[in-house]
């Protein structure tokens, strides 16, 4: 029996450096593609305290909003996102992340407009495009 592995919700360095020494894989939630290629120091310095463990597994959370109309998808992504704009520990994950005038609007209070297109941009590339299920591109399924 293959033990179940062990993924850790890290968002901070300091959280992904120790929890890439004792677990097999990191969970971040909302991060810039900035702060993914940032963290691979950090990764690195946690794994080489780690005995027996392989590479360090990464599944980034990105809460994603698929339509047609882009400018809908962003309110939509905005009214959802919001809440994330009060709480200082997000207010400093965006700095980081190297987006400094929207947080200072979050720091504001602005809420959810303070989620610039900047922030809420995706562009998904063909190959990544191919990978989603032919439902969800909006292509017509063939049944039977």
């Amino acid at each position: 029996m293959r033990p179940v592995p062990l993924y850790v919700a890290a968002v901070t360095s300091r959280t992904v450096e120790v929890a890439s020494e004792l677990a097999d894989g990191i969970m971040p939630f909302l991060w810039s593609a900035d702060r993914v290629k940032k963290s691979k120091t950090w990764t690195d310095r946690g794994r080489a305290k780690a005995s027996g463990l392989g590479k360090v597994d990464v599944t980034l959370g990105l809460p994603t909003f698929i339509g047609d109309d882009v400018k809908a998808m962003r309110e939509a992504a905005r009214a959802n996102l919001g809440l994330y704009t009060t709480f200082p520990f997000f207010q400093r994950l965006f700095r980081a992340s190297g987006f400094a005038p929207e947080a200072d609007q979050m720091e504001k209070g602005v809420g959810g407009p303070s989620l610039s297109d900047r922030i809420l941009e995706c562009r998904v590339s063909d190959r990544a495009a191919d990978a989603l299920p032919r439902a969800a591109r909006g292509v017509p399924q063939r049944r039977g």
